[in-house]
């Protein structure tokens, strides 16, 4: 249990989103006690909370959304946004659209992102981005 309990309490101090141990051995070592043995992890952590956790998790890089190549404008407010404990987030979705919006609150964001949709103007949306916390 005591393997459980410090799992658990590292997955919550360290912000994970998603943990999975499989598979998992237990070994009885000639001249010890029974060991538990994870032979392969797979993880997920919240990179909101890198303002709480950057000094334990160390240098992560974090894959850009949807596996495409993160635009440098996208990298600079991710660099701001790991500085702060406010949310700032930025994703360009088309560099070629002629509507750019207003970064708000994650609500007013998708409230601006859903007016423009219905009307009739999605393929224009340049970015989306929003603005929330201290």
């Amino acid at each position: 249990t005591s393997f459980t309990i410090t799992l658990f309490t590292v997955y919550r101090m360290l912000n994970f989103t998603y943990m999975e141990i499989n598979p998992i051995v237990f070994s009885t070592p000639q001249d010890g006690p029974p060991v538990i043995v994870p032979l392969d992890l797979a993880a997920k952590i919240d990179e909101t909370a890198s303002f709480l956790n950057a000094t334990q998790w160390g240098h992560l890089d974090f894959p850009a959304p949807f596996g495409r190549k993160e635009f440098p404008e996208e990298a600079y407010i991710r660099e701001l946004d790991s500085k702060t404990g406010a949310s700032l987030k930025l994703t360009i979705l088309n560099p070629a659209g002629r509507i750019w919006t207003m970064v708000a609150g994650g609500g007013a964001s998708v409230v601006y992102a859903d007016t423009i949709s219905d009307l009739g103007f999605a393929h224009e949306i340049a970015n989306y981005g929003e603005y929330s916390g201290a």
